[in-house]
C-alpha cells in the first residue's frame, strides 16, 4: 500500500515537473501552437532563417526555401543540417564574429541580390546563433523606380501647369480682343508642340520614371532659352530598362545638368540634342 502510494506522488510530481518544462501547456495544445507558428512563418512576405551557434539550420521559412535553393542550384536545406558554406560566410559570418545586428544591407549568394537583417540571437546570456530575414532587393529596386518615377512626373506637371495657365492667359486675351484667326494659329502652334515633345515622348520611352524625369528636363531648359531635340529613333521599352532605370537617369541627370551649365556659359540661345 505504502508503494502504491509513494509511485502514486511520484507519477504526480513527475507530471507536474513535465508540465512546467512544458509552460503548462498539454501535448494537444503544443501541436496546435507548432501548426500555428509554421503557418505563420510561411505566410510571411520575407525569407527567416535562423542557424544555431555551430551552423546548423534551425529554421527556414518557404520564402527563404525558395531563395535558398534558388542560389544554391536546388539543393535542399533540412532542419538540422549545416547551413551552406557560402550562404554563412555571406550572411552570418560577420554577425558570428562581433555579436553585432546588421540591418537592411544588401548581400549578393550566389548571383542572388537580397536586403538582409541579420541579428544574433542569446539565451540567458550566452550566444545561442543568428536570425536572417531576406527581402527581394528586384522587389525594393522596382518601389524606388515607381517612387523616381512619381517624383519626377510631379515636378514636370508643375512646370507644365505654370506654362498652361501662360497659355491660357494668352488665348483668353486674344479672344477679348477678337483675334480668332491668331487665337486657331496658337492653338495649331501648341499643338504641335505637344506632338512634337510630349506625343514623341510617350509614344518612344515606355518607361514613365525616364519619360517624367526627360519630360521634366526638358521643361527646365526651355525656362533657361534652351531647346532640346530627341532623336528620330529614340526607343526604349519598359522590360529592358527595369533593373537600370534608376542608373539610368542618374546619368542622364549628370549629362542634361552639364549640358545646360555649359550652355548658359556662353550666353547665347542654344540646342540640346
Amino acid at each position: 500500500m505504502l508503494g502504491l502510494f509513494s509511485g502514486v506522488l511520484g507519477a504526480i510530481i513527475l507530471a507536474q515537473k513535465i508540465k512546467t518544462i512544458l509552460f503548462g501547456l498539454e501535448p494537444q495544445e503544443i501541436a496546435t501552437r507548432l501548426r500555428e507558428k509554421e503557418i505563420i512563418e510561411n505566410e510571411v512576405a520575407e525569407g527567416i532563417i535562423a542557424i544555431s551557434a555551430d551552423k546548423k539550420i534551425m529554421l527556414m521559412n518557404k520564402e527563404a526555401q525558395a531563395k535558398y535553393q534558388l542560389a544554391n542550384q536546388e539543393i535542399k536545406a533540412p532542419i538540422g543540417e549545416q547551413l551552406d558554406t557560402n550562404f554563412y560566410n555571406v550572411l552570418f559570418k560577420r554577425v558570428f564574429d562581433d555579436k553585432k545586428k546588421i540591418k537592411d544591407r544588401s548581400f549578393y549568394v550566389n548571383g542572388i541580390e537580397v536586403i538582409a537583417t541579420v541579428t544574433p540571437i542569446y539565451i540567458e546570456n550566452e550566444f545561442f546563433g543568428a536570425v536572417a530575414t531576406l527581402r527581394d532587393q528586384s522587389e525594393m529596386i522596382h518601389l524606388s523606380n515607381q517612387l523616381s518615377g512619381t517624383k519626377y512626373y510631379i515636378n514636370s506637371l508643375r512646370g507644365q501647369t505654370h506654362e498652361f495657365m501662360n497659355k491660357m492667359h494668352v488665348i483668353s486675351g486674344l479672344i477679348e480682343m477678337r483675334k480668332y484667326a491668331e487665337v486657331s494659329q496658337y492653338i495649331q502652334q501648341l499643338n504641335h508642340r505637344y506632338q512634337d515633345e510630349v506625343g514623341f515622348l510617350t509614344e518612344r520611352i515606355k518607361v514613365p520614371a525616364l519619360a517624367g524625369f526627360i519630360m521634366g528636363k526638358i521643361n527646365e531648359a526651355r525656362e533657361q532659352n534652351i531647346s532640346v531635340l530627341l532623336a528620330e529613333s529614340s526607343n526604349v521599352s519598359n522590360v529592358e530598362m527595369q533593373d537600370i532605370v534608376h542608373d539610368v537617369i542618374h546619368i542622364l541627370g549628370n549629362f542634361f545638368d552639364n549640358a545646360i551649365d555649359s550652355i548658359l556659359q556662353k550666353k547665347n540661345p542654344a540646342k540640346l540634342s
